[in-house]
């Protein structure tokens, strides 16, 4: 089912009409989105198979929104994946997936008419029919829909710093190199230790099958991390979609999973998307318990050298400011991602939920870790939680 639109002011062309999909299953949107994504070779994280699973299991109470651009030829253009939520009692329109990729971006036929076709969607975003604040978050400071953003008047805020660090035309040698010496005796020093106490391997995976197998191990490293051993399994019912997604990756060559195992045991992983000569590292984890080895370092190292081996030019450590990504990146680069919001002139209640995103939720955290400090605070949190769960 889908919901058609004039596009009236403020527009960017007569010659471009909106449809919207309310239903993420229409055949309609499903044919659109898979052709503009493989024709124009999009990023992972903006293809159907990535959003669509999550959509089914993690919708919830939104409603979908997804926004077309159709030219005047019927052609279908553009679209932009969009959910509508309410907060506070406010609608909401925004962006999915929601804590599930690092990037986001208007999925859109780059064919000469790309600012006018983001133009047109954002016109649509701010007519605010349904909804009376916008929230696009997860969108890089260099993605091409970025000064449209800035022009239509759109605030943003900053979310994190994206570190991408290039060992083009080098051998592994020579990044080794242009690390620090320091970091560079860290790593040998700390692969000894691990070869002496225990046999190593290091493995990488290029299928769905391999990566599948290799589930629930990941999710027991999660789960010692956090110190919650009773947490849902990474393939449990209600995360399902995750595994959907990155299958649907792995079967288009687009994902790779690096190991380490210590003494037949998975220490540490790296799960990551290849695409345009780069590696994405969008998700890693080590066991605590072997922390002294630093097995987060070396899967590192081991998955560079692979990566160099197969030709790929750059690492990019995706979302996260780390000081430890800056140092395996020294003649790296640093953007950022962002979320851009817009509110609904002549709407108080916008307008404070936009003061909200923008300054006080950052003084808000601020002042929460504060009082988590204080053992008066902590008690006392825990026996509403207990309370609570009684």
């Amino acid at each position: 089912m889908a919901t058609d639109y004039s596009h009236g002011k403020p527009q960017s062309s007569l010659n471009m009409t909106i449809r919207i999909f309310n239903h993420i299953d229409d055949p309609d949107l499903i044919r659109h989105w898979r052709r503009i994504v493989k024709e124009y070779d999009y990023f992972p994280q903006s293809s159907y198979e990535w959003c669509a699973p999550w959509w089914r299991q993690r919708g919830g109470d939104r409603w979908l929104y997804v926004v077309a651009v159709i030219d005047k030829d019927g052609d279908t253009v553009g679209l932009a994946p969009l959910c509508i939520e309410r907060r506070l009692g406010i609608r909401i329109l925004r962006t999915f997936p929601i804590h599930f990729g690092d990037f986001y971006t208007f999925v859109v036929k780059d064919n000469g008419r790309y600012s006018e076709i983001v133009d047109t969607i954002v016109g649509h975003l701010q007519q605010f029919s349904e909804w009376e604040l916008v929230k696009l978050d997860q969108i890089g400071t260099d993605d091409p829909c970025t000064p449209v953003l800035e022009r239509r008047g759109f605030a943003s805020k900053k979310l994190s710093d994206i570190t991408t660090g290039s060992f083009e035309g080098k051998s592994f040698e020579e990044y080794l190199n242009g690390l620090s010496k320091k970091q560079r005796r860290e790593i040998g020093r700390r692969l000894r230790r691990l070869e002496h106490a225990a046999e190593v391997e290091f493995l990488v995976f290029e299928d769905a099958k391999s990566y599948l197998s290799y589930v629930d191990d990941m999710a027991m490293l999660h789960h010692l991390r956090r110190g919650d051993r009773n947490a849902p399994l990474l393939n449990s019912p209600h995360l399902a979609y995750r595994d959907e997604a990155i299958t649907a990756c792995f079967d288009q060559g687009q994902m790779l999973l690096y190991t380490l195992k210590a003494g037949g045991k998975t220490i540490a992983y790296r799960l990551g998307f290849v695409y345009e000569e780069t590696f994405f590292a969008w998700k890693v984890c080590h066991d605590l318990d072997y922390s002294k080895y630093a097995p987060g370092t070396l899967i590192t190292a081991y998955a560079i050298r692979d990566l160099i081996s197969r030709g790929v030019k750059r690492l990019n450590f995706m979302a996260g400011s780390y000081e430890w990504k800056t140092r395996w990146a020294p003649d790296g680069c640093v953007t950022a991602i962002q979320c851009y919001l817009c509110a609904k002139e002549g709407s108080l209640r916008a307008s404070f939920l936009l003061r909200y995103y923008l300054e006080w939720r950052d003084i808000i955290k601020s002042v929460y870790r504060r009082m988590q400090s204080r053992p008066e605070f902590s008690r006392a949190l825990r026996f509403v939680r207990n309370t609570y769960e009684r």
